[in-house]
C-alpha cells in the first residue's frame, strides 16, 4: 500500500513538472511576426513624429503672430518710371520708400501678408496723355478692386485711385496688375503723379 501511494505521488509530480514546463515554455517568434512587430512600431513613431512635425508648424505661426502683431505693418513703394503693360501684367513698384516688415518684394510687385488682420490697401495708377487705363487689385489671383482712368479725348492727366479693406490670412498675395479693359501706357513721374501701392494693418 506504502508503495502504490508512493508511485501515485511521483506520476502526479510528474504531470504537474510537465505542465508546469508547458505553461513557462515560450515559443519564439517567427520572422515575420517580428517583422510584423516592428512595422508597428515604425508606424507608431511616424505618427508621433508627424504630430510633433504640426506642433512645431503651429507653435512657429502663434509665434510668429503674436511677434508681429505688436509692430505696425506698413509699406509705401511707387514706380520710377512709365511704362506700357500687357493685360494682367503685374506692376512692379520698384522705388520702396517704406516696409517695416519687409513684406513687399519690388523686385515681383507682391505683397506677402506677415500676420492674419485686417488690412488697408491703397493704390494710384497714372493713364497717360490720350490714354484710357483700368487697373485691380488681387490678392491670390482673385481681383478685390478695380479702377479706370479715362484721359483718351484730352491732352491731359487722370489719375484713378481707390482704398480698401480687407481681412487676410498669413502668406496671403496682394498685388496690383492691369485690367482687361485698358490701354497700355501708364506713367510715373514727378513732372505730373506717381503710380503707386501701399498698405498698412490695422488690426
Amino acid at each position: 500500500m506504502h508503495c502504490i501511494s508512493l508511485i501515485f505521488v511521483s506520476c502526479f509530480l510528474n504531470v504537474a513538472l510537465v505542465q508546469s514546463a508547458e505553461e513557462d515554455y515560450v515559443r519564439p517568434e517567427t520572422f515575420e511576426e517580428r517583422l510584423g512587430r516592428l512595422e508597428e512600431l515604425v508606424d507608431i513613431q511616424s505618427q508621433t513624429i508627424a504630430e510633433l512635425k504640426q506642433d512645431n508648424t503651429n507653435l512657429r505661426d502663434t509665434i510668429l503672430n503674436s511677434t508681429l502683431a505688436d509692430e505696425q505693418v506698413a509699406f509705401y513703394a511707387y514706380l520710377s518710371q512709365g511704362k506700357c503693360y500687357n493685360v494682367h501684367e503685374t506692376f512692379i513698384f520698384d522705388i520702396e520708400e517704406l516696409d517695416t516688415t519687409n513684406s513687399y518684394a519690388n523686385h515681383d510687385g507682391v505683397f506677402i501678408a506677415p500676420v492674419n488682420g485686417v488690412y488697408a490697401f491703397s493704390f494710384n495708377v497714372v493713364p497717360d496723355f490720350w490714354h484710357y487705363t483700368q487697373a485691380e487689385l488681387v490678392v491670390n489671383g482673385q481681383v478685390k478692386a478695380r479702377v479706370f482712368g479715362d484721359s483718351h479725348e484730352i491732352h491731359d492727366i487722370h489719375p484713378t485711385s481707390s482704398t480698401v479693406v480687407l481681412a487676410l490670412n498669413i502668406n496671403d498675395h496682394v498685388y496690383v496688375r492691369l485690367g482687361h479693359q485698358t490701354e497700355c501706357n501708364v506713367i510715373s513721374s514727378e513732372d505730373h503723379q506717381w503710380t503707386y501701392f501701399a498698405g498698412w494693418l490695422i488690426f
